[in-house]
This record gives C-alpha cells, sequence and structure tokens, in this order.
C-alpha cells in the first residue's frame, strides 16, 4: 500500500492490530498469572505444529480523517532580499593591445546577412544590389581583409534616384552619388600604420530653382599615420590628413560646367602620451591649412594637454586644455585658450551622472558644409572666410538602467553661449545659393533617449532632441525619433518601423519609413524598404530646411519611394 496522506491512519491502526495477536509478556501480579499445571505438562501428548496460523475475526477499525495541514514557508519578496556587495578586482589602466587572431572573422555591418562559416581564409566580400520607384538603382561591393598583418579594406558604393515626390524624371529633380574608397593598416608588436583614402562624387538636381541645372560636389580626402607604443608607458604618434573639394554648377544642355570653387585641406599632427595605472596623458600638436577659392588662406596652429584619470569608488574625471592660434588676415584671427573638464560617476543600481564644461573651439570648412547644404554660398571678399566657431558650455547629463539591463535611458541638457554659428537666412535665386551669416547665440540643447526590449524577440528605441532659446535657421526646435523592431529567435527575418518628427516654425508630417528583411539562406539576404510613407499628403513634397516649401527654402527631399534589394556575403 501506497502511503498518501489519508491512508497513513490505516497503516499505523493494522500495525497496533497485528501487535495485539503477539504473545504478551509474563506480569508479576498473582490475578494475571497462569495457573502453573506442572502434571499435566509432564504427561505425553502431541507434538505442536512448528507454526500454527492465527486466525483473526474480521474486525472493521474506524479511525477518523487526520488533517494534513500543507507546509509553507514564506520566503522575502523581490524587492527584500539583500545582495551583498562584492567586489571584482579589474585589469590595471594601460595600452590596450589586442593580437591579430582576435580579428580572424569579419565585422558584419548593420543588418548584414551572415556570412557562410569559412576556414583558412580571412578576406570577405559583401555586395548587394536594389532596384525601386523613382529609377532608383543602388550598388555596392566590398572586399576586406581581416587577421594578420596587412589589413585592408576596399569598397564602392552608387545610388541614383529621379523624380523626387512624383516629378518627371529629367526635370531636375534627382541625386547620383558614388564613392570608392580603400583602408590599409599594418602592425607589429611596437609600432603601427594606417592609411586611408576615398573619392565621392555627389550630385544634386536643383530642382528648376536656379540658373543651373545640377549642382556636384567631388570630394578627395584621405590621412596616413604612424604609432609606436612600446612596453613602457610612453606612446608616440604622427599623422597627416589632406583633402580636397571642388563643387560645379553644371547647365541642362550643353552638360558644362561655367562656374566652380575648390577648397583645400591639410593638417600634419603630433602626439606623445603616458599610459599608468589609473591616468593617461597626451600632447597633441597640430597645424591646418584651408585654401579657397578667391579667399585668404586660413592658418591655425592647435596645442592641447588631455588627462583621463579613474578614481576609486567608480569616480571618472577627465579634463584637456590648449591653445588655438588663428594666422592671417581672416576675422577673429588671435589666440584662444580652449579647455573642459568632466566628472563623471557610476552609482549602485545602474545609475550614473556627468558634469561637464569649458570652452571649445571648431574649425570649420566649406567642404564640409557643402556635403549638408550643397548650394551654401561663397563671399566675394577675399575676407569672407568662414571663422571658426567656439562656445562656451556647460552640460549635466545622467543614465539609468534597470537591474536586468532591459531598460535604459539616458538624459542631458546644454546650456552654451555659441559664436560664429553658421545660420542659413534663406535661397538667392540671383545668388543661385544659400546666403548665411555667423553669429552669436544663447542655446539650450535637451536631449533624451530611452531604449527598451521587453521581450528577446523586440526592441523598442525613441529619442527627443531641441534647440531652444535660440537656433539657427535650419536647426528644428524639436526633433523626435523612434524605431520599433522585431526579429524571429534564429534572426531568419524580421522587421522595423521608423518615424521621425521635426518641428521648425510649425509641425512637419512625421517622416515614417518600414522595413522588412529574410535570410534565404547564409549569406543571403533579402530587403524590402518602403521610405516616407507620409509624404503624398504634402501637396508640395517634404521641405529639406523648414515647415513648408518656400521661395526662401524652396528645395524637397525624395520623398515615397519602395526599394528591393538583396545582400550577399561571402
Amino acid at each position: 500500500m501506497r502511503p498518501y496522506p489519508h491512508h497513513s491512519a490505516y497503516l499505523i491502526a493494522a500495525i497496533l492490530l497485528g501487535a495485539t495477536a503477539l504473545p504478551a509478556p509474563a506480569q508479576s501480579s498473582d490475578q494475571s498469572r497462569i495457573p502453573d499445571n506442572t502434571e499435566a505438562s509432564a504427561k505425553p501428548g502431541p507434538s505442536a505444529p512448528e507454526s500454527a496460523p492465527i486466525v483473526l475475526p474480521e474486525e472493521v477499525l474506524k479511525v477518523p480523517d487526520i488533517a494534513v495541514a500543507p507546509v509553507a514557508s514564506e520566503l522575502p519578496g523581490a524587492g527584500n532580499l539583500r545582495v551583498p556587495d562584492m567586489s571584482v578586482p579589474l585589469p590595471d589602466q594601460g595600452p590596450l593591445h589586442i593580437p591579430d587572431q582576435a580579428f580572424d572573422v569579419p565585422l558584419p555591418e548593420k543588418n548584414a546577412p551572415q556570412a557562410a562559416s569559412r576556414q583558412g581564409s580571412s578576406v570577405y566580400n559583401t555586395g548587394s544590389l536594389g532596384v525601386g520607384t523613382m529609377n532608383h538603382l543602388s550598388g555596392a561591393i566590398s572586399v576586406y581583409k581581416l587577421g594578420d598583418s596587412p589589413r585592408f579594406r576596399l569598397q564602392f558604393s552608387h545610388e541614383g534616384l529621379d523624380g523626387f515626390s512624383g516629378k518627371p524624371a529629367g526635370t531636375g529633380y534627382f541625386s547620383n552619388s558614388n564613392e570608392v574608397g580603400g583602408w590599409l593598416a599594418t602592425n607589429s608588436s611596437a609600432a603601427g600604420t594606417e592609411s586611408m583614402a576615398s573619392f565621392r562624387d555627389n550630385e544634386l538636381g536643383l530642382q528648376n530653382n536656379s540658373d543651373y541645372y545640377s549642382v556636384g560636389i567631388r570630394t578627395l580626402s584621405g590621412y596616413t599615420g604612424f604609432s609606436y607604443h612600446p612596453d613602457s608607458p610612453l606612446s608616440l604618434g604622427a599623422r597627416v590628413e589632406a583633402g580636397a573639394a571642388s563643387r560645379l554648377f553644371s547647365l541642362a544642355a550643353p552638360a558644362t560646367s561655367n562656374s566652380s570653387q575648390t577648397e583645400y585641406r591639410v593638417s600634419p599632427s603630433l602626439s606623445a602620451g603616458l599610459n599608468f595605472d589609473s591616468i593617461s596623458l597626451e600632447l597633441r600638436g597640430s597645424y591646418g591649412l584651408r585654401l579657397t577659392d578667391g579667399l585668404a588662406a586660413a592658418n591655425n596652429v592647435n596645442v592641447g594637454l588631455f588627462v583621463d584619470a579613474s578614481l576609486p569608488a567608480s569616480f571618472l574625471i577627465r579634463g584637456d586644455v590648449g591653445t588655438f592660434w588663428t594666422i592671417g588676415s581672416v576675422p577673429d584671427a588671435g589666440l584662444e585658450i580652449p579647455w573642459s573638464i568632466e566628472l563623471a560617476k557610476n552609482f549602485s543600481g545602474g545609475l550614473g551622472l556627468s558634469l561637464s564644461g569649458g570652452y571649445r573651439v571648431t574649425p570649420m570648412s566649406f567642404s564640409d558644409l557643402w556635403s549638408t547644404y550643397p548650394v551654401l554660398h561663397i563671399g566675394d571678399q577675399v575676407n569672407d572666410s568662414l571663422v571658426h566657431a567656439s562656445a562656451w558650455f556647460g552640460k549635466a547629463g545622467y543614465t539609468l538602467s534597470s537591474p536586468d539591463l532591459l531598460l535604459t535611458t539616458k538624459g542631458s541638457v546644454e546650456v552654451a553661449y555659441r559664436k560664429n554659428v553658421v545660420d542659413i537666412t534663406g535661397y538667392s535665386r540671383t545668388d543661385n545659393s544659400y546666403l548665411y551669416r555667423q553669429t552669436d547665440m544663447w542655446t539650450v540643447i535637451p536631449g533624451f533617449e530611452l531604449t527598451w526590449s521587453p521581450v528577446s524577440l523586440l526592441s523598442i528605441r525613441a529619442g527627443l532632441t531641441g534647440n531652444l532659446l535660440n537656433r539657427a535657421e535650419q536647426e528644428p526646435l524639436l526633433e523626435a525619433n523612434g524605431t520599433l523592431s522585431i526579429s524571429s529567435p534564429q534572426n531568419r527575418f524580421g522587421g522595423a518601423l521608423t518615424a521621425v518628427f521635426d518641428m521648425f516654425g510649425a509641425p512637419v508630417v512625421p517622416n515614417l519609413s518600414a522595413s522588412l528583411f529574410a535570410r534565404i539562406s547564409d549569406g543571403v539576404e533579402l530587403d524590402l524598404n518602403v521610405d516616407d510613407i507620409l509624404s503624398p499628403l504634402l501637396p508640395e513634397g517634404r521641405p529639406v530646411i523648414g515647415s513648408t516649401v518656400n521661395p526662401g527654402f524652396p528645395f524637397i527631399a525624395p520623398g515615397f519611394r519602395i526599394t528591393l534589394s538583396t545582400h550577399i556575403s561571402l
């Protein structure tokens, strides 16, 4: 019989009943003693059986049910559990050297298909090809080598669209971009070199807002550097950056250019550093030269000292101080002293706080601005060169993560007095360009970001930035964005929904886009993208700058389009 709880009483009773059938021990009391029949016992008689069965009368012993109370041990709630403080020793701070073997596998690009596993080779290839509405054609190919020195990467890409926001093709509402580039790095136990070069050719139709049909920006840029890091705390470095950018305004027919500008840049630099257990110091010096057609040369010398210290109790302090000396006939020539300091502290519970402030200086160039505003005006006078931007600033920020790290929020606010801000005042049909001014202003820039993964297959990200108090005309008052991503357990297929909401003087219809991907095999992926789904609600198209299309800001973005592409990684 299995001893279930309700049968325990019956089992005990059966044992007791069986015990009553056993011979009782002799008692010392006379009344209970059995008479001694010696004579009878002495007479011979039949022998007793070796074992005689005991027959008991049938009896039913009823025992009331015994209540078995459940045993429960009350545990403390999740909030009452105390986790002991533990200190895990970390390695001393110093130069980080990663062996080449750590790079024996390719680093995939964002949303790139997973390459099939390979052995005995460290050279990889990736390619993509896409077609879509709006005469959209795109393609890219790259070859790269990782692992043992030397390592390199070669890449080429093309993308073309014609017919923004439903406009007929061939009417100036188009864009074309081509890029080719390469990167090379070598290293030994104590030294290393790194070089990069790229050429970009971007052309944008002027959408019947100019005497010209299109504007093209061609940029050649590159750098080469050498670093020396022996076993001692000392490290040395040298680097040279150079570039040239040209802008060409072209007529529709014949396709010739009768207006062009070119800018050249070169910047050599030297550095020396000392790295100890909890503090590192670096001294940097650089020279910058900028030559722009028709304008005075701009020269600057920059020397700075950078300090990074890790203190006990998860406390970090960073600081730098230097000089920025502008030489030449450009405005505001002279000596400035940029500096900054940052204090950061990580607390238990996933909370981090930071404070920073100082005075920063940012060199300016037309080639950098042309990448965003290709028709930006260049002054007619020799002293109309761009002036470097600067700002006094103070910033406070925080990060907060949940114990399971599935939810993270970041926030910051910066108050700054900005000098020589590039402020685009509007488009001039007479000059065929955006006019601008450099002005000073107080700004307040808040920022917030949230990332949340409620389940392993779902990710949510949202962000908000602002330009309060004062702002340049091309800067939105508020910009909100969010992304919802979902994928299958093995990441074989998935999708994302992205929204961007800009507010200038008035709200703008959100820019909503969706994408789907499917990995049909190892190294092969199909993508479907639908961009700017809501732009058909804007009769004149989505403005590039501002809340409406107007004579001051007449250019429109591509708008609604659908693209199907395939990506291959070998």
